[in-house]
């Protein structure tokens, strides 16, 4: 079996949008109708309530396979360290803080950048990085005990998403977007890029990265490796990477596609309070499920975030 003779790391991207210091740069950079879009620059995207530490304290708990993790932050450093020495004493995976300027190197007058789109275009050039990876937003976290077996069948890597076609995936852009940007927009681009009729539409899960194949694409398209990483912000012009490099690993690798909603823990905010309580509700009830994600923890009620931060500590038998 492949998997049995290879290393994993995981790539996580990170952000204090409440730095003053980076408040004050995105400041600089963005326009106000920048700044007063959800979708682009608002406070929401850069907000950060801690999620990184669970999303790190999943990791060390339930993938005990990684040989390292990567978080990738601009200049700023993560509040993990007291976690995971309470709760993991004798971890030993190493945890190491990436730079931007590290990934960004010979493109440094690209920087700033408050894009994660523009990360995950570069975060293949983390030095040491190993060549197949598991990328991660710092909302995600794992919660069931994961295996090789979750992420290789055989010779064959697994993608978790399923497959959308392009014509589809424009009528529900023309039905639902208006005017917003949202991440099916993106992955259109992509697979435009590679010049596809479909795509792999990537679920709220860690994705699976083979580094030879980015960084390929890349080579082969300089022209759109260098306007992906430009990209400050959010722009419709961007190309989403989790979608191209699953696409591109189903169709030059033969990757194994799985889509199971009971997998798979999602929450967001809702309006209704009876959503939010069936929603917290299902999580408790699949005690299987392998992965979880948080949209904009901070547009919860503080009542509710501590409900559900109260939950996770629970799910993976940690103390915060």
């Amino acid at each position: 079996m492949l998997s049995l003779y290879m290393q994993i790391d995981a790539v996580i991207c990170w952000v204090d949008g409440e730095d003053p210091a980076l408040l004050q740069k995105r400041m600089e950079y963005a326009t106000p109708g920048q700044l007063a879009r959800d979708d682009i620059a608002a406070p929401t995207r850069y907000a950060s309530r801690n999620e990184i530490t669970y999303c790190v304290c999943s990791l060390l708990r339930n993938v005990p396979f990684l040989h390292a993790i990567y978080i990738i932050t601009d200049g700023q450093d993560p509040p993990v360290w007291d976690a995971v020495a309470r709760n993991f004493p004798e971890n030993r995976i190493p945890i190491r803080v990436v730079d931007h300027k590290e990934i960004f190197r010979g493109y440094e007058q690209a920087l700033p950048v408050f894009c994660s789109g523009a990360l995950e275009t570069v975060m293949w050039r983390i030095e040491g990085l190993s060549e197949w990876f598991l990328y991660l937003n710092d909302d995600f976290a794992v919660t069931a005990p994961l295996t090789m077996e979750d992420f290789f069948c055989g010779d064959r890597p697994v993608v978790y998403g399923y497959w959308h076609r392009t014509f589809t995936a424009r009528l529900e852009k023309w039905w639902k977007s208006r005017g917003k940007l949202c991440f099916r927009d993106a992955m259109l681009r992509a697979a435009d890029a590679i010049g596809t009729r479909r795509f792999v539409r990537v679920r709220h899960t860690p994705r699976l990265y083979h580094k030879p194949v980015q960084e390929r694409f890349y080579r082969e398209h300089p022209d759109l490796f260098v306007q992906n990483l430009s990209f400050r912000f959010r722009s419709p012009l961007r190309l989403d990477n989790n979608s191209l490099v699953a696409t591109l690993m189903a169709l030059e690798e033969g990757a194994v596609l799985r889509y199971r909603e009971d997998e798979v823990l999602y929450m967001q905010p809702r309006r209704s309070r009876a959503r939010f309580l069936r929603d917290l509700e299902r999580c408790r009830r699949l005690e299987d499920a392998k992965f979880f994600c948080v949209n904009s923890l901070d547009k919860f009620s503080e009542e509710d975030a501590a409900r559900i931060q109260t939950w996770l500590a629970r799910k993976l038998d940690i103390s915060i």
